[in-house]
């Protein structure tokens, strides 16, 4: 019968190459594991400040159309007094 003993025989055919082959996929495995949890933790800590970004920015679109009404009403007010001192312009010039 023949003698054989299966773990020898990997053994044996196991170069340092192979061996060299694997650590790299484990470390690779290894690294890749890590840099993931490390991102998805980014990802979170970060979610919270694009949130608070947005609404900073609509805060601020919010303020700059209030800040503009004092010019509208001065330019409809201005409008408003041109249309009537040229109306009393008209009536004065019409009853003479």
């Amino acid at each position: 019968m023949n003698n054989f003993n299966f773990l020898n025989f990997f053994a044996m055919t196991l170069t340092v190459l192979d061996a060299l082959y694997i650590v790299l996929i484990v470390f690779s495995s290894v690294i890749g594991t890590l840099l993931i949890i490390t991102l998805i933790r980014i990802i979170k800590i970060l979610g919270p400040i694009v949130e608070i970004a947005e609404f900073y920015e609509k805060v601020k679109q919010t303020i700059i159309a209030y800040s503009q009404i004092p010019t509208v009403v001065k330019e409809k007010f201005k409008g408003k007094k041109q249309k009537t001192e040229k109306k009393s312009k008209e009536t004065k010039e019409g009853e003479k």
